[in-house]
């Protein structure tokens, strides 16, 4: 599904003034309703398992997400499910 995108930016993803650190044990926000970007996402048609991929953890993740256990979301995925609805979204986040 992300082919066509990743050979048109070319470059990794990296959130971060730092995009060369790791970012491992850092965790994002648990007020951001992150269920609810999921289900956005699924309702938009992209799957569960195009989730997990694009933001590149287990898809046991993403069930954790949806069953509001925010615990296994760490900041790499969770910036790429934010990117990923933005995306999905432009029309919403433009002015």
């Amino acid at each position: 599904m992300f082919e066509k995108e990743k050979q048109l930016n070319g470059k990794p993803f990296k959130p971060g003034k730092k995009p060369y650190c790791e970012f491992e044990g850092t965790k994002l926000n648990a007020n951001v309703a992150w269920n609810e970007l999921i289900s956005d996402l699924i309702e938009r048609g992209i799957s569960e398992q195009d989730i997990a991929e694009y933001a590149e953890c287990d898809l046991w993740v993403i069930k954790d997400i949806q069953a509001e256990n925010y615990e296994s979301l760490w900041f790499r995925a969770g910036a790429k499910i934010s990117t990923l609805h933005y995306r999905s979204h432009t029309n919403r986040y433009t002015v």
